[in-house]
């Protein structure tokens, strides 16, 4: 029994809608569709092929911040401790910031309008501290070492107690090749 097109076409659609129906009935023929790559097949004329292999290794590296650190009464510049750039794996061109993201008063444990202002500085001790880039040059076991600094007008300005203050620091990793 011939079907007309009309008819043919309908099955097509109904055929397309089930998920485990491969062909499809067209006015001309079948269609059949096959969403995933073909294997190479090597004949007597094409004795030759290619196989791509590709691998991915992601990044990792571990930075280790100070867990706390105690400021002696009248002393203007005080370690806290460093940032170590304890272990990295990172891509080539890629890199580790490591940004010192929040800071607040250093405030009184009572009072807390009672306040001591200080700076969160690097090496040179006269710049606050914001960031630290590490890379993959970077040595293991590299340390940025990081003080409080307080002026001796603030430290005889100050109320007598305990303060306490806390530092957030951000990690982030930057790999300008992504998606390439």
């Amino acid at each position: 029994m011939k079907k007309s097109i009309k008819q043919r076409l309908v099955s097509g659609l109904l055929c397309t809608a089930v998920p485990l129906c491969i062909a499809v009935m067209l006015p001309g023929g079948t269609l059949t569709a096959r969403a995933e790559e073909q294997d190479q097949q090597l004949t007597t004329e094409q004795k030759e092929g290619a196989t791509q292999l590709s691998a991915r290794k992601d990044a990792s590296y571990i930075v280790v911040i100070p867990r706390q650190a105690q400021i002696a009464f009248d002393n203007t510049s005080t370690s806290i401790g460093s940032l170590v750039y304890e272990e990295g794996n990172l891509e080539p061109d890629s890199y580790v910031t490591v940004t010192l993201s929040n800071q607040t008063s250093l405030a009184h444990t009572i009072k807390d309008s009672y306040t001591i202002p200080f700076m969160i500085c690097g090496e040179d001790k006269t710049t606050a501290f914001t960031s630290v880039i590490y890379d993959e040059s970077t040595k293991t076991g590299t340390k940025t070492p990081l003080t409080a600094e307080i002026t001796q007008a603030d430290w005889e300005a100050a109320k007598a107690g305990s303060y306490q203050a806390t530092l957030t620091f951000q990690i982030s990793y930057m790999n300008p090749h992504e998606g390439e």
